[in-house]
């Protein structure tokens, strides 16, 4: 374990200690020992030095929130679970830099055992987890803070729960008239005994074997840290005179400008879970940056597939390795339609299709966005107001911040429809089979999960999760409940990247970047509790409508697209013309010094891409598919040129010079350069020339004219509503809280959430108890919940 925590690089010890204990397997033995081992070291400190090093735990949380230092239990490492917590609550991932602050090597010394304090605690809360945030705690949340702890408990009693033995796993507990203490038992007799028993810290034994093997691992981490700890006490013992080395003495005071900076800090990341909190302002420079590289990288993935010869083949090889086709799974004994690609000039139309129409999308979208964004920006600056008042009384504000909000929305449904490229991923498309269906004499294709031909089981956990993930981004109703933006995020986090293609990888880091500006719009408006509905947003989006045209151009035998790769593909070899392989025509090489065939090579790979862009933006000129965003990105470019002799046209070769073999040799001037040399090749736009362009755009959005109404106030003194649930409904709420952690994602049919949903009312409109904001599910923006990531 590492010594060397920096603040700046977003690790904490918390997470090295969450990363060892989930490496290790269950230590049978270890608990009892073990734990008082540490219990005696933090009982020999004198209190005034453990009250030292506790307060120097909580820098950043004011007085009235920090555990009572003078209690009881907070002198005990014992294993209860209702220990003194800070605030706040520690299912918020922001406030991992509250909770646990950075040491460094010499702090270890000072500070070991407030670290074991601190570490236990967490790990209590959270047991074996250590507050790592998922989709199972994110629902745990969200159902507490609607239903508050009724759903802890089911009401159902039976008759064959009398006898169940129980085990408290309290805090120690001493009163005059009775002694408990941890691991204490006793049996359940009636159903007002289980609430009363279960509200006092007693679980059942199956739950008490769960909280002590999780023990076990807990402090078998903290005997080789008290280890740890002890070796560096002891070579740090020659330094103890120069105390400035090796103790950090905090200068706190709970009311400083530090300590205030902080909790406003975390009052605004959390602004949607605080009732009334600072309002949020959106750092629009950022967004500006997030655009400026997406729309770089879409730009250049145009420039490259037209002036490359090897990028535009590999460009049409990876569309060909992410679509369905790919899948070669049939139920039916069908011929595949890939199975002869390399000579298949309707396959390589069908891929071009894919690669362009995809890096065209992402060029117009992140253009627009980034057109929004400046004009918010230059809003701002010639107005001076605070984004607070621009968004309550400026009509062109709200109509900018809101049409960003549409088309990073859009972006989201978007990848829905795409998910194709990770079903079809190298290790993920053998779990799928490809169904065909004739509708309307349509072959209708559509890629399932489960028992079929050719398809198997997924057989390590990065399967199962990735198979997880795009069932619950798939399915509706999931969606609605988790939102499509939790889901991703919890996608870009948990799919391993090295299991992935480079084209996937990029995709999600540019899906993560529409979350992100999604995320930051919709908190501010949702702090400001503005009640948005569709016909308040812009949804004339031309790019739109154009990507839909490009997508219903016919790719199959005889269409204009087919006759372009027909062209370049067709050969005389022999004396009959064939079709030949796409990757003979584009075989291109780099080397400086090339054998005569690769030289060959290179300028005919040259050539071909230079007539079949010539020939390919005639026709989508024609289909009239392509913005001017993109025809100008595309004019401004050339198929590169290696060799002099690669043009088309062939002009005469100058004569060579003769040696000079006396002084009166003839001048022969240097050639004149060609046309090729003289092109004006575009220099890579930075991000401030695209802002630039981007301020001079005329756009104009669509609004209502009537000005918001302010917020209404919070209905005060609401009560949680009181839930009866059956046992089976327990059972799918302890999965959903993760409190069974035998259970896989993939075992709980979205049916049955979906009803238990519907029972408890949490997908009709509802309210927030003690705030005005309500929730009320649609079928266009079903993101008014924001992720807490």
């Amino acid at each position: 374990m590492s010594n060397q925590a920096s603040r700046a690089s977003g690790t904490s010890r918390l997470e090295k200690a969450d990363t060892i204990i989930k490496s290790w397997t269950n230590i049978n033995g270890i608990y009892k020992s073990k734990r008082y081992m540490i219990e005696n070291r933090w009982l020999k400190l004198r209190n005034d030095r453990k009250k030292t090093l506790l307060r120097d735990c909580w820098p950043g949380l004011p007085e009235k929130h920090r555990p009572d230092l003078d209690g009881p239990a907070v002198w005990r490492l014992k294993g209860q679970r209702k220990l003194a917590l800070p605030w706040p609550p520690q299912s918020a991932p922001q406030t991992s830099h509250l909770l646990m602050p950075d040491f460094s090597e010499e702090d270890l010394v000072n500070n070991d055992v407030a670290l074991l304090h601190l570490l236990e605690t967490r790990a209590s809360c959270h047991p074996g987890d250590f507050g790592r945030l998922d989709l199972k705690h994110i629902f745990n949340t969200r159902l507490r803070e609607h239903f508050g702890e009724n759903l802890k408990f089911h009401g159902a009693w039976s008759e064959q729960m009398k006898g169940t033995p129980l085990a408290y796993t309290g805090p120690p507990f001493q009163d005059e008239e009775n002694l408990e203490e941890y691991g204490a038992t006793c049996k359940l007799q009636d159903a007002t005994q289980m609430r009363t028993l279960f509200d006092a810290g007693y679980v059942t034994s199956e739950e008490g074997k769960r909280v002590m093997n999780n023990q076990e691992k807990i402090y078998g981490f903290l005997e080789r840290l008290c280890n740890k700890l002890t070796e560096n006490q002891s070579k740090s013992a020659k330094s103890e005179a120069k105390q400035t080395v090796w103790r950090r003495t905090p200068n706190f005071d709970p009311e400083g400008p530090e300590e205030t900076e902080n909790l406003r800090l975390y009052l605004e990341d959390n602004s949607h879970l605080v009732a009334f909190s600072t309002p949020y302002n959106v750092d629009w420079e950022y967004i500006s940056a997030l655009c400026g590289f997406q729309l770089r990288r879409a730009q250049d993935g145009l420039r490259q597939i037209k002036e490359d010869p090897e990028l535009f083949f590999m460009s049409l090889v990876d569309a060909r390795e992410h679509t369905t086709e790919v899948i070669l799974h049939y139920p039916t004994n069908l011929q595949h339609p890939w199975r002869n690609v390399e000579n298949n000039p309707t396959a390589w139309a069908l891929g071009f299709k894919v690669a362009f129409g995809n890096l065209a999308f992402s060029c117009d979208m992140w253009q627009s966005i980034l057109t929004h964004t400046e004009k918010l920006r230059e809003i701002i600056q010639q107005t001076g107001m605070e984004q607070k008042e621009l968004a309550r009384g400026s009509t062109e504000y709200r109509g900018h911040s809101l049409a960003i909000l549409y088309l990073a929305a859009m972006y989201g449904r978007h990848f829905v429809r795409l998910l194709q490229r990770l079903k079809s991923e190298e290790k993920m498309r053998a779990l799928y089979r490809v169904t065909v269906e004739i509708v309307d004499n349509k072959k209708v294709e559509s890629v399932e999960h489960g028992p079929g031909r050719g398809t198997r089981k997924p057989t390590d956990e990065h399967e199962r999760t990735t198979l997880a993930l795009i069932n619950a981004l798939e399915n509706m109703e999931s969606r609605l409940v988790f939102g499509n933006w939790t889901i991703i995020d919890e996608m870009r986090n948990r799919i391993d990247r090295s299991s992935i293609s480079d084209y996937t990888t990029d995709f999600l880091d540019e899906l993560n970047d529409a979350r992100l500006i999604f995320h930051f719009v919709m908190r501010a408006w949702d702090s400001e509790r503005h009640h948005i509905s569709m016909a308040d947003i812009d949804d004339n989006v031309p790019f739109e409508k154009m990507f839909k045209k490009l997508n219903s151009l016919l790719a199959g035998q005889g269409s204009p697209l087919e006759r372009v790769f027909s062209k370049i593909m067709a050969s005389n070899d022999g004396g009959s013309e064939r079709l030949v392989s796409l990757r003979r025509q584009f075989r291109h090489s780099k080397k400086a010094k090339q054998s005569k065939a690769e030289k060959a090579n290179t300028i005919a790979a040259e050539n071909n891409l230079k007539s079949f862009w010539e020939d390919m933006e005639r026709v989508l000129n024609e289909a009239n598919v392509l913005t001017d965003d993109v025809k100008a990105v595309l004019a401004d470019v050339n198929p590169i040129t290696s060799f002099r002799d690669s043009g088309t046209e062939t002009t005469q070769t100058p004569a060579r010079p003769q040696p000079a073999q006396a002084a009166t040799a003839e001048f022969v001037p240097i050639p004149a350069a060609q046309a090729e040399d003289l092109v004006a090749r575009r220099v890579p736009r930075t991000l401030i020339a695209m802002q630039d362009d981007a301020r001079q755009r005329k756009v104009t959005v669509h609004m209502k004219e009537s000005a918001p109404t302010d917020a209404p106030q919070p209905q005060i003194g609401r009560e949680w509503p009181k839930i009866v649930l059956g046992p089976t409904d327990y059972e799918t709420i302890q999965f959903l809280m993760g409190t069974s952690h035998e259970a896989r994602p993939g075992e709980i049919a979205w049916d049955d959430i979906v009803r238990l949903m519907n029972a408890i009312g949490f997908n009709g409109p509802f309210r927030h108890p003690g705030s005005a904001r309500s929730f009320e599910p649609s079928e266009d923006l079903r993101q008014n919940q924001v992720s807490t990531s």
